[in-house]
């Protein structure tokens, strides 16, 4: 058997692109960071193996393709889509991004119950002003819908504050580390009461799809924060936007919302309780090294796998969207 192509779009570290060349000696690297779109064309067309997130046309034009590694662990991109071909294996980054959006987790519900953002908008005013009661993250209860790798960190975290951790994921069955209790998903309805901050970690799937709706925010309590790290989709904008105008929750944090970019005018960007961010939680290129040497890790992994003809890691199911 010859040697198989690999088209590498990951921005990797020249210690990154010897690593992947030592653990897959068999295979045959090209790395298209800055190439022209006709050059580039032409090293997927002929891939074995793609790792980073190609577009559908490149998967379809490489004849040959077997596997794509993405460097994200949100598959949506391609498991929304009927055409994505069926003989590919996809394979994703689960297990990088724990760490560093659960201390994005902790760092934003902390400053919303310090009302840090609010007192730094009055620092750039110049206005001495003491913004008034705050709240404590001791003995909360804190309700993490998606008790995966980042709900798992996230729980981890809180454990020194002595929170009671409530946990939600899609399938029964054990305890996890971090978590006093764990429900399925058709338990949701009667935990969202029970809960100081409620954390959303899901997957973009047809069953999270708008799974925090008007109805489900007005059963939390008055003063819960709201936290989403998972996908925009699972929480309905505009019904948050009327919630919130209503009075309700002491504070939210947002790093993804839908649609994304937040368009200019949507009422949030003004409203002094809700903290936005870019989609960056999750980001280790320029942003947090450690996450980026994580999902290093699993690209050099599988392509040490790939090249021996082994079982890969973080296998996508297709139909089930993660």
């Amino acid at each position: 058997m010859g040697l198989k192509n690999i088209a590498v779009l990951f921005p990797c570290r020249e210690e990154v692109r010897e690593r992947l060349k030592k653990a897959a000696p068999s295979c045959r690297f090209a790395f298209l960071e800055g190439m022209d779109v006709a050059e580039r064309a032409g090293f997927v067309k002929r891939a074995h193996g793609i790792i980073g997130e190609p577009g559908i046309r490149e998967i379809l034009a490489a004849k040959e393709l077997e596997w794509v590694q993405m460097s994200w662990a949100g598959a949506d991109k391609y498991t929304k889509r009927e055409d994505f071909p069926k003989q590919v294996i996809l394979t994703n980054a689960t297990g990088a991004f724990g760490k560093g959006i659960a201390e994005w987790l902790l760092g934003t519900l902390l400053s919303i119950y310090k009302k840090l953002p609010e007192y730094r908008d009055r620092q750039k005013e110049h206005v001495w002003k003491d913004m008034g009661k705050e709240k404590s993250l001791y003995g909360k209860t804190v309700l993490i819908i998606g008790a995966g790798d980042i709900g798992r960190h996230f729980a981890g975290l809180l454990e020194p504050f002595g929170t009671k951790n409530i946990g939600i994921r899609r399938k029964k069955g054990g305890s996890i580390k971090g978590f006093s209790e764990i429900y399925t998903l058709d338990k949701l309805d009667r935990l969202l009461p029970e809960a100081d901050v409620v954390a959303l970690a899901l997957p973009d799937t047809k069953e999270t799809e708008g799974l925090i709706n008007k109805d489900r925010l007005r059963l939390l309590k008055e003063d819960a924060v709201l936290l989403n790290v998972g996908r925009g989709r699972t929480l309905v904008t505009e019904d948050l936007v009327a919630v919130l105008k209503e009075g309700r929750l002491y504070g939210v944090g947002l790093d993804v919302v839908m649609p994304e970019p937040l368009p200019e005018d949507s009422p949030l960007w003004e409203i002094e309780r809700v903290v936005i961010t870019p989609h960056i939680s999750g980001q280790g290129q320029g942003h947090l090294d450690e996450t980026y040497e994580a999902v290093a890790d699993i690209l050099v992994e599988n392509a040490a796998r790939f090249d021996k003809g082994r079982q890969l890691l973080n296998v996508v199911d297709i139909d089930a969207g993660y």
